[in-house]
């Protein structure tokens, strides 16, 4: 998908996928040795960086889209 699309995405108000992890990263989020650096890719507006910060990694999110990290992020929201 292109960088407008996710731009287009990303600009509304709401979080497209929810605030929640995705099952995937819930699920294998304990095989993750204790305080590992991670990076999350395509990360979007961060419910998976967020849960795995929430965890104790050191987190770094990437995506492709500028509208989030331009916009309040989840990440802001709970102080990360």
């Amino acid at each position: 998908m292109s960088k407008e699309h996710w731009d287009d995405s990303f600009s509304d108000d709401d979080f497209v996928y929810g605030e929640r992890e995705n099952v995937f990263i819930h699920d294998m989020g304990d095989i993750i040795p204790d305080h590992s650096k991670v990076g999350c890719f395509a990360e979007g507006e961060g419910r998976n960086a967020v849960y795995l910060a929430k965890q104790g990694h050191d987190v770094t999110s990437y995506d492709q889209s500028i509208v989030v990290f331009e916009n309040e992020t989840l990440a802001q929201q709970n102080n990360y």
